[in-house]
């Protein structure tokens, strides 16, 4: 039991993740006083740009969003996300080759967004991606972020392939079902399936091909060197 509640009192999550949150609350003149209030944390601790959150806080302002816009809150948290604001992260997958490579390394340097988190990529027989969400063993993780993490993904994807069309082929989460799937279809572009064993996303091998428009090899090797050093200093 300490040491469920020692992980969950661990700061986790990049001040960056939790900004989504705070973005839809102001799209919809909520006071952002509020929503710390719900997180018990002060207003003036959300503009510390390098820091990084509990999971519980990160938990208790991923409910309040749920509470108080719907259970398809992370969704409409995913469509306020603007170029950019993922920042280093978001940098290695854009100048990645093709959305294929910008999942597989996004996956791989997702710590710099979540530290205790893993996402899975795999490229199956059929030459379709897929990523998994591997939660952690000893505390939980709000399902919204889950779905937040997909989103952006899906919404990204489009952006920097330049690709309206593209959408998954299959969404899987392990929440109970959203009362209404239209924004998961339209941002996700294929219906989730609900109360599954594990969070998965499958994008067939012809999204997985598109090119990425800002493909740059070596802007990306720089962000690679720098995200592996950034990482590596965090856990010494």
């Amino acid at each position: 039991m300490q040491r469920t509640i020692e992980a969950v009192e661990r700061s986790t999550t990049a001040s960056f993740g939790l900004w989504p949150w705070v973005e839809l609350a102001r799209r919809h003149d909520i006071d952002i006083e509020r929503a710390c209030a719900a997180a018990e944390i002060e207003i003036s601790q959300l503009r510390q740009p390098f820091a990084r959150w509990s999971q519980r806080t990160c938990n208790q302002i991923a409910q309040f969003a749920c509470d108080t816009f719907g259970s398809d809150a992370a969704m409409s948290a995913a469509l306020t996300v603007e170029a950019g604001h993922f920042q280093l992260l978001e940098l290695l997958v854009r100048t990645a080759p093709t959305v294929g490579d910008g999942l597989r390394i996004g996956c791989w340097f997702f710590p710099l967004l979540h530290d205790g988190e893993r996402i899975v990529h795999e490229r199956l027989a059929s030459g379709a991606h897929a990523i998994t969400w591997t939660p952690p063993s000893d505390y939980t993780v709000h399902h919204a972020y889950v779905e937040l993490t997909f989103g952006v993904t899906m919404l990204g994807i489009r952006r920097e392939a330049r690709c309206e069309y593209a959408s998954a082929t299959e969404v899987s989460f392990r929440r109970a079902p959203a009362q209404d799937t239209s924004l998961y279809e339209r941002v996700l572009g294929c219906r989730p399936r609900f109360e599954m064993h594990e969070d998965r996303m499958v994008l067939d091998r012809r999204v997985a091909a598109l090119g990425m428009v800002r493909c740059n090899a070596a802007v990306h090797e720089q962000a690679r060197i720098l995200a592996h050093d950034l990482i590596k200093n965090d856990e010494t």
